[in-house]
């Protein structure tokens, strides 16, 4: 299949579905929040890794001082050392993404296009703030706006399978620590959680598949 961006002339077959989890991190100044970080895995229908992506977005100094950002993860020796302009970035990942584009959607003028369909937790918040990020900066983001979400994939886990204990919240260390799964601190952790199901052991204990690990 020959693509071209924003249209295609044939569609991909079921087999090479792709999926893309993205997490961002963010950093707060006062009631602003800018995206500092944003890491992805591109991963196969069977949830085999095919490609990873990570980047550290610069930040105005004259506009938001370091000193002023509230994230327990931002060094500014490191991000000065590594992180590239926002536009720079959103260009790359905007690239990462066209590669790895398998879903259908229908764009403003009804033509199809084919797109990354991205997964996060709590998508509700990172999908808009990406697209929105994307349309600051003047570009386009080729990325499904239905965003699946590993939070709502977790709740109906519980929700389904009763005999399971839910854990005392959703966030994704809690699930991490409830499904023992082991990460790589740089490794978007929805990864793992899109493949927790439960056991067919009598206790119906939680068990999960351990994707390769993300080495940035």
């Amino acid at each position: 299949m020959r693509r071209i961006v924003g249209q295609v002339t044939g569609l991909p077959s079921a087999d090479d579905d792709r999926l893309v989890f993205v997490d961002i991190e963010l950093g707060r100044v006062k009631r602003q929040r800018l995206i500092l970080q944003i890491a992805a895995i591109a991963v196969s229908r069977s949830l085999t890794e095919l490609e990873a992506f990570e980047a550290k977005v610069q930040v105005d100094e004259c506009k938001t001082p370091s000193t002023q950002i509230h994230n327990r993860h931002f060094n500014r020796d490191l991000w000065h050392r590594e992180a590239r302009h926002p536009k720079v970035v959103a260009y790359d990942f905007g690239r990462f993404l066209r590669r790895h584009s398998t879903t259908e959607v229908a764009g403003a003028n009804r033509r199809r296009m084919i797109v990354a369909q991205l997964v996060a937790h709590n998508a509700e918040f990172d999908g808009p703030f990406l697209r929105e990020w994307f349309e600051r900066l003047g570009l386009f983001m080729p990325a499904s706006y239905r965003v699946f979400c590993t939070l709502h994939r977790a709740m109906w886990l519980f929700h389904e399978h009763r005999s399971l204990s839910p854990p005392p919240d959703f966030k994704l260390g809690t699930l991490c620590q409830y499904f023992d799964i082991q990460l790589d601190p740089k490794m978007p952790t929805m990864l793992p959680l899109m493949s927790v199901r439960p056991s067919n052991s009598t206790g119906g204990l939680p068990c999960c598949r351990q994707p390769t690990p993300l080495k940035c």
